[in-house]
């Protein structure tokens, strides 16, 4: 076996030099060296239910958070985890002072942003007398929506959140449900929050193909 004689270091002022030289090529290339070197501090504002959405090349939709920022009217989907150290409650609308970082070259199944929590400005409960919708349509309906208790006519979406109906539109939603049809729910809070939401009618259904251009698109 060879002797193999270590190669003398390099002096430190020259290795700092060259290691100088080398970020400013990444930078010069477009590299990503670490994260954006930017971050601000805005508000946001949550609702108090969450709404369908599709996270990057999942196999089925979820539930979201519905944001919007205090200052702007077009509204974002956040995942559930996304604010770091904020704890959400179904049924209360917040006012939340966020930091907000811009992330280089962030993974493919990742937001390019990252939220943390610094203070909450205001948490109301939501009205019990607006209703909201929330759709279920993509992915297997009968996976993202299930009946827990036949008694009292209990579902839960998403696995998630849990639903009642009166028994007509519960039977209306079972049909729905074994054709495997999406649909768009009409519903409101009870008072307490922590209660099942009351499903107030289905507003529409249509094949999953169809769904966006017959239920949402007018």
């Amino acid at each position: 076996m060879k002797n193999i004689k270590p190669t003398k270091s390099l002096p430190s002022s020259i290795t700092t030099l060259l290691l100088t030289i080398s970020l400013a090529l990444a930078a010069c290339e477009g590299i990503p060296i670490g994260k954006v070197d930017t971050s601000r501090n805005e508000t946001l504002i949550i609702d108090g239910n969450k709404v369908e959405c599709k996270l990057y090349n999942a196999a089925n939709s979820t539930l979201c958070l519905h944001a919007k920022n205090k200052d702007g009217d077009d509204k974002f989907f956040l995942e559930k985890n996304e604010i770091n150290g904020f704890s959400y409650e179904w049924g209360y609308d917040y006012e939340l002072e966020v930091e907000v970082e811009d992330l280089i070259d962030p993974p493919e199944d990742a937001s390019d942003k990252k939220y943390t929590f610094k203070k909450q400005i205001k948490r109301e409960a939501a009205s019990t007398l607006q209703p909201f919708e929330i759709s279920i349509s993509d992915g297997s309906i009968t996976s993202l929506i299930q009946k827990v208790n036949t008694k009292d006519n209990t579902y839960k979406i998403f696995d998630d959140k849990e639903i009642q109906c009166l028994p007509d539109i519960c039977a209306e939603l079972d049909q729905f449900i074994g054709n495997d049809e999406a649909i768009l729910l009409e519903l409101k809070h009870k008072n307490p929050a922590t209660d099942p939401l009351d499903l107030v009618k289905i507003k529409c259904n249509a094949s999953k193909d169809k769904f966006i251009e017959t239920c949402l698109n007018n």
